[in-house]
């Protein structure tokens, strides 16, 4: 495929965008390897959090060194899955990169330079992954934007020309666009709907660390295992809610430019409940535990760094200080290889492994999903296709096979 068709390639619910031209650069250079796709995805990681301390700086003009908590969040092994298990950038890593730049594009101060950024990053980010979320959030500032600057007809017209292209470029995403939710076995109920804020909350709550154990056979302690989780991530997203309505209401009142601050956290805010109740609606049939994957972490960064970014602006002191050094505290947890993160990625690497050497010695699917306990693809028929493809032209697990060279 082109470029474009390559950019606007729906897989799942979502299109791949700017993630899969990245993919395509890399696989070219290292004849697919798996493992510089994961490398990739932490170079992404680790540029986002670079891009979250200068909008940090950007927006406080200081830094101090509790900053050093934007780097562990963006850097946290609770995300491991998007850089391990299933590496596609186009899914999280990418979008939570272009999502900080937009925020720094909103505050250019030329109108021409802001808007021209604005609109090129939100329409990259329609097209990757779930970056689409982005959209809404594009046309209800620009609504606002032309609303307050009604009275100036310059800027009034260049808004509203502005507003009209964020339309079109949602809506461009919908052309040839078809409905394929993630899991096949999805469907909906209606009598689910109020625990979507529960599932949203055990997202958030999983973010910082706390997840759904089940500690050993005891009632009482498998029941704090589900009720700890659920009683913190609901905190966390009613103080979401409330700081999204705050500074809501700080933009409508004092003017969508006047408050970078408020500005930016309606952007961050706004971004992670849109995915966190997209998410519920996509995944709650699965169970309360599916609300805790890993790959959902890099999605939610945004809202960490709302979070640190809220509380250093806190009035008193005393409790800014508390509040920040328990941000650090959780931020320093999730970059400690323990628990279920060095199990989680250390199992995969291993079973991996074994089902690569089994493979290349039998080349049989069935057996070395059973010898290896583990499956690298659900589908044996499409694998088999697939790994043909690989073995013909010498890529990835057949790469050092040099015997004779690739097929054209």
């Amino acid at each position: 495929a082109g470029a474009w068709e390559s950019f606007r390639w729906q897989y799942g619910p979502h299109r791949l965008g700017i993630g899969i031209l990245l993919l395509d650069l890399v696989a070219s250079l290292t004849r697919w390897s798996s493992r510089a796709e994961a490398f990739t995805s932490g170079a992404i990681f680790l540029a986002a959090a670079v891009s979250a301390v200068a909008l940090k700086f950007r927006l406080f003009k200081t830094l101090g060194y509790a900053d050093v908590a934007i780097l562990f969040i963006y850097m946290s092994l609770f995300h491991v899955e998007s850089l391990v298990i299933v590496p596609n950038p186009s899914h999280g890593s990418v979008p939570t990169l272009l999502l900080l730049w937009y925020c720094a594009a909103l505050m250019a101060e030329r109108p021409v330079v802001r808007y021209t950024l604005v609109l090129t990053l939100n329409f990259v980010m329609i097209y990757t992954g779930f970056g689409i979320f982005v959209a809404p959030i594009t046309v209800g500032l620009l609504a606002l934007a032309g609303w307050q600057n009604r009275a100036d007809r310059r800027v009034r017209t260049l808004v509203f020309a502005a507003l009209a292209i964020a339309v079109l470029s949602a809506a461009s995403f919908f052309v040839g666009y078809r409905f394929d939710p993630a899991s096949p076995d999805w469907s909906f109920s209606a009598s689910d709907v109020p625990l979507y804020p529960v599932f949203a909350g055990l997202m958030l709550a999983s973010f910082w660390g706390v997840r759904i154990t089940w500690l050993g056979t005891d009632a009482r302690a498998s029941q704090l295992g589900e009720w700890l989780p659920t009683i913190a991530g609901l905190a966390l997203l009613a103080m979401l809610v409330v700081l999204f309505v705050i500074h809501v209401r700080r933009i409508w009142r004092d003017g969508i430019h006047r408050n970078p601050l408020s500005l930016v956290s309606v952007v961050l805010v706004g971004f992670t409940l849109l995915f966190c109740f997209n998410t519920a609606v996509g995944r709650f049939f699965l169970g309360l535990e599916a609300a805790q994957e890993s790959r959902y972490h890099a999605l939610l960064l945004p809202a960490g760094l709302a979070l640190y970014l809220n509380v250093l602006t806190l009035a008193r002191p005393n409790i800014r200080l508390a509040l920040v050094l328990l941000l650090v505290c959780a931020a320093v947890v999730g970059v400690l290889p323990i628990g279920i993160v060095d199990d989680y990625a250390g199992g995969a690497r291993d079973s991996r492994i074994r089902w690569r050497d089994c493979y290349l010695r039998r080349g049989d699917i069935e057996r070395c999903n059973r010898e290896a306990a583990v499956e690298v693809f659900p589908y044996v028929e499409p694998l088999a296709a697939r790994l043909e493809f690989l073995k013909r032209n010498r890529l990835n697990l057949f790469a050092e096979e040099r015997a004779s060279p690739p097929a054209p």
